[in-house]
């Protein structure tokens, strides 16, 4: 079970996927779900992403959805950094951040979640929500990341701050 307590308290300046940042009750249900699901998450449930999120993201008609629905491009840009960061072996992150971000997918993948995924238009607003929900739990780890894989997997110049998920800078030999 993935330990949840000492995550962030969501004031991170990351920004979040689709359309508006979850607010009010809105947030507080997508929060509870996600830690709630985080902690339940397995390493059977973590392999099974490796075909499922690849086969959601391939599954969806980018073009079509874009031409309508602008946000998806980003959201669908943010679900293939996660999957990538949570089989980065190079990338180190903690137990609770690699369950919450499991989560996330898991409930990415589920095509029958809140808002049916089939329903044009409107079926990734939850994930949206879902997604927006983890920037705010895990931001700075996140953005980490992304920083981490446009320095071509290196460290940050100067090291990495401590908490941000990425290997500090290697000392001088």
């Amino acid at each position: 079970m993935a330990d949840t307590s000492n995550l962030n308290d969501g004031k991170s300046g990351a920004s979040a996927p689709g359309p508006e940042a979850p607010t009010g009750a809105t947030s507080s249900y997508f929060k509870e779900r996600l830690l709630d699901d985080a902690a339940r998450v397995s390493q059977k449930d973590i392999d099974e992403l490796e075909t499922s999120v690849p086969k959601k993201v391939s599954s969806i008609e980018l073009k079509s959805l874009s031409e309508s629905v602008g946000w998806i491009t980003n959201l669908l840009e943010r679900v293939r950094a996660l999957y990538d960061m949570l089989r980065d072996r190079d990338f180190s992150i903690s137990l609770k951040t690699k369950g919450l971000v499991a989560a996330a997918l898991l409930y990415f993948v589920l095509p029958t979640d809140i808002v049916p995924d089939f329903i044009p238009g409107i079926g990734y607003v939850d994930d949206a929500l879902v997604l927006s929900t983890l920037w705010k739990l895990i931001g700075e780890e996140i953005e980490g990341y992304m920083l981490f894989r446009k320095n071509g997997g290196k460290p940050a110049p100067g090291g990495a701050p401590a908490g941000s998920g990425l290997p500090v800078k290697d000392p001088a030999p």
